[in-house]
């Protein structure tokens, strides 16, 4: 019998061939731990960009307005913009905007009764729409009206026990949209309600409006009338300088977590305990760096200097962490807020009218642009010829067409090109067309008629025809012009009044007029800034999917793949090796198993 142990032979000389594969599976486990702290960086950038975000858009802290009232169940209140400053109103109301409701009389027995086949003639805006059942049942009639779309909603309500009327309300509030049906085929109609615009005041300032949900009375607010009023309830609104303070305490948060996780993955000691694994990563460190090097630089402002961050109350410490001082920040929003507002967030500042930064976003430069306007947008405008207006209560049909489609028209001529103008509009809108029509009566043979889209530049065109249009001197066309603008010596096309370059959206509100005055261009210089918010999110930017993490991880995971291909290739390798080792001792171990035998046979001792 053989004194030879072959298993742990074997495994001792395996344990030698493997020497190789375990340094490499050492260095797999540290590249996966490296991949996982840079998994970790790229959290923190994330985090920092999401709290940066919610500062960095132009006008943002701005919009962060605190608003109440003293009586909400009557008078309610929210913000809807950029706020000037603190303001408060009151507001006295003393009609609520109404929905014009007719009841048709004709009494029936369910909503699938027979309609007799009636036909409902329903007018508003001077717009006729005639109506007849889908099914011939009284259902299928107000089916028919509300698939039309045309302003007005029908109903059929149970008004007492087993007796069924038709009921039509105007989709919208206000006095405009009351309308007037036929009840040529009808035993007559009852109005329920009488559609009227809301009547209140301002501050004493008597206002009507079409609706209860006021949005153009107070800039920067808007209001919702509930009921009446017995005493004046008063809104206010001022910024809201504790969610301000807020948000950049949680920038702040955010900046120091990533500062803290960098510190901790590249820590360097002379313990295997306190080294952390990127202590050896450039790389890494350079994240932090980026930070502190932002925050020691200062703010751009509007005329391209610096100040401290410590206007918004940001500062470095001693130990290379992030200070926030909100004592500081309050102060700062009450003796300087437009200051503090700018050096948080992105922006641009203009040295003219007219020509202002709409959008800042992250891909644009802190630097000065030189912008020219030698052309205004335009509307498209068309402008009919002088005649007298058309007979009043005359039905005047048209076909209107747009970039969007062709629409057919119908409404009803006022007593004036004014009125007139008021029903079309109504009946333009009532199709989707964002188009208002004026008629001007001035007296000496001038009056006339305009047709003027709502937006601006090449891409809005309208084109009217018909009899209607005729009757009206506006058949034929016209389309929107674009600005033309010279952007730091370079000539270019705005999209309207809207130029978007390297990542700046510029709002070209100047008209024709006024650049005629200016002798035929106007000139301004823009400062693009990035603030603090700005600057923080651009390079929260490199834990996103293009950002320097990215590419560490993507260069761990290319090495990472490597070494594994390369364990599976010693796998093999030294499946093999194992296989051929014991083939090996176990032809010895047979070898010495004869050879005893032979010894045993011939009388020689064996071990």
């Amino acid at each position: 019998m053989s004194s030879i142990d072959t298993k742990s032979i074997v495994n001792q000389m395996m344990a030698i061939e493997r020497r190789p594969q375990d340094l490499l599976r050492s260095r797999l486990s540290s590249l996966q731990s490296e991949k996982s702290a840079w998994s970790s960086i790229s959290d923190k950038l994330t985090s920092l960009k999401t709290a940066a975000d919610a500062i960095a858009a132009a006008g943002s802290l701005s919009q962060l307005i605190a608003v109440s009232s003293d009586d909400p169940s009557s008078v309610s209140v929210a913000a809807s913009g950029q706020l000037a400053g603190a303001t408060s109103a009151q507001i006295e109301v003393t009609r609520l905007a109404a929905a014009h409701t007719v009841v048709m009389d004709d009494v029936f027995g369910g909503s699938t009764a027979d309609d007799g086949g009636r036909t409902l003639d329903i007018t508003i805006g001077g717009n006729l729409q005639s109506f007849t059942s889908d099914d011939g049942t009284i259902g299928g009639l107000a089916r028919e009206i509300n698939a039309a779309d045309v302003g007005v909603t029908a109903r059929i309500l149970q008004t007492s026990a087993g007796n069924y009327q038709l009921t039509l309300t105007s989709s919208t509030t206000g006095a405009a949209a009351a309308f007037t049906v036929d009840t040529a085929d009808w035993t007559g109609a009852t109005t329920a309600r009488q559609g009227v615009d809301a009547e209140f005041s301002v501050d004493g300032v008597s206002m009507t409006r079409a609706t209860n949900s006021i949005t153009d009375a107070i800039e920067g607010l808007d209001f919702t009338l509930h009921s009446t009023t017995a005493a004046p309830v008063t809104i206010s609104a001022q910024r809201d300088d504790d969610a301000i303070v807020a948000k950049v305490k949680s920038l702040v948060d955010s900046a120091n977590s990533v500062l803290s996780t960098v510190k901790s993955l590249t820590a360097n000691s002379v313990t295997a305990s306190g080294r952390g694994v990127l202590a050896s990563d450039s790389i890494a460190r350079s994240v932090s760096d980026r930070i502190r090097s932002f925050i020691a630089q200062g703010i751009t402002t509007g005329d391209g200097s610096k100040t401290s961050a410590s206007l918004v109350g940001v500062s470095l410490n001693q130990d290379g962490t992030i200070a926030f001082s909100e004592t500081k920040l309050r102060e700062n929003l009450t003796s300087t807020p437009e200051a503090v507002i700018a050096a948080l967030g992105r922006g641009g500042t203009s040295t003219a009218d007219g020509i202002s930064v709409a959008a800042v976003t992250k891909s644009a430069s802190e630097e000065q642009h030189i912008v020219t306007v030698t052309k205004a947008a335009t509307q498209a405008n068309l402008v009919g010829a002088v005649m007298p207006p058309p007979p009043p209560g005359s039905t005047i049909a048209m076909t209107v067409v747009t970039p969007s489609g062709t629409q057919s028209i119908q409404f009803t001529a006022g007593a004036s090109f004014a009125e007139t103008a008021a029903n079309m509009t109504m009946a333009l809108r009532g199709v989707g067309i964002k188009a208002t029509a004026n008629g001007f009566d001035e007296g000496g043979g001038d009056a006339h008629f305009e047709v003027t889209t709502d937006g601006y530049g090449s891409k809005y065109s309208i084109e009217l025809s018909g009899a209607g249009a005729v009757a009206l001197g506006v058949d034929g066309s016209a389309e929107g012009e674009d600005a033309e603008v010279d952007l730091d010596g370079e000539s270019l096309v705005a999209t309207g009044r809207t130029l978007l370059k390297n990542g700046v959206s510029y709002l070209i509100s100047a008209s024709q007029a006024e650049i005629d005055g200016a002798g035929g261009s106007i000139t301004s210089t823009i400062q693009i800034t990035n603030g603090l918010a700005g600057g923080l999110s651009n390079i929260g930017e490199e834990g996103g999917s293009t950002g320097l993490t990215s590419r560490a991880n993507t260069a761990l995971a290319d090495r990472i793949s490597e070494i594994q291909d390369r364990i599976s290739q010693w796998d093999d390798r030294l499946a093999m090796r194992q296989r051929t080792l014991e083939q090996r001792f176990t032809a010895m171990d047979r070898m010495l198993q004869q050879l005893n035998s032979v010894a045993g046979q011939m009388g020689f001792a064996t071990a």
